[in-house]
């Protein structure tokens, strides 16, 4: 994880487009996966969609410390366990806290595993662990809570859900936008670097399609034996 904070910083414009990459090969995928169309589940689609636009187009969230906040982050991000096209990841990027939790919280956590089993000594920053402890906290009552919801949903009517992701997907894209990343009085990306980052979203949008080809070929040879 001190990697990926060291790749975040130095290469931010890079690991954001791999992010955006792999967010567009899921869409794809859920969008293939969804064969059955009509008026109703075109407008689920559509409040999905008018959703997503309506967080991209509010104020960004920020890192946000609270406890309560942070309870919350956990709780929601479970659906990503359950839900096809949607990861927890994502999830916690929209709602600002994806470094604070995923990075920096995890980060202190293995300092303080290294400092117990291996006599380091690195520092530790007390609130960070409170921080992740607050957060597996929810994320676990959120598995217990909406697991089962999300599943029966997903049993019940996976066809507008998924048309309510694909929407809600599509309206939130502005927000993980890679150069949408670069903040004021930083240096603007130069050609070459919007380059790479063209090919680092090409590239990990198409890891997630050939991972999904093989993933129903194997599918596919199964269910032929089993006939």
């Amino acid at each position: 994880m001190k990697d990926f904070r060291f790749f975040l910083i130095n290469y931010e414009l890079y690991v954001w487009s791999i992010f955006f990459g792999l967010i567009l090969g899921s869409l794809y995928v859920l969008i293939k996966r969804t064969n059955k169309t009509d008026l109703r589940k075109l407008l689920i689609l559509f409040i999905g969609l008018s959703f997503g636009l309506l967080l991209s187009f509010s104020e960004p969230m920020m890192e946000n410390r609270a406890l309560a906040f942070v309870f919350f982050c956990g709780f929601i991000s479970i659906c990503g366990i359950t839900i096809p096209g949607l990861s927890g990841s994502f999830i916690l990027i929209l709602l600002g806290n994806y470094e604070l939790l995923l990075v920096d919280a995890v980060n202190s956590f293995f300092d303080l595993i290294a400092n117990i089993f291996k006599n380091e000594n690195y520092p530790i920053d007390n609130e960070l662990i409170k921080i992740l402890i607050i957060f597996f906290l929810g994320s676990v009552v959120g598995l217990i809570i909406l697991s089962k919801f999300l599943s029966f949903v997903l049993k019940k009517y996976p066809i507008h859900l998924n048309h309510l992701i694909i929407g809600f997907v599509l309206g939130t894209l502005p927000i993980v936008w890679p150069w949408n990343k670069v903040e004021a009085g930083e240096e603007l990306p130069t050609m070459f670097n919007n380059f790479y980052g063209l090919i680092f979203i090409l590239a990990s949008f198409i890891i997630i399609i050939l991972l999904n080809n093989n993933v129903e070929k194997k599918n596919i040879r199964s269910n032929w034996e089993e006939h």
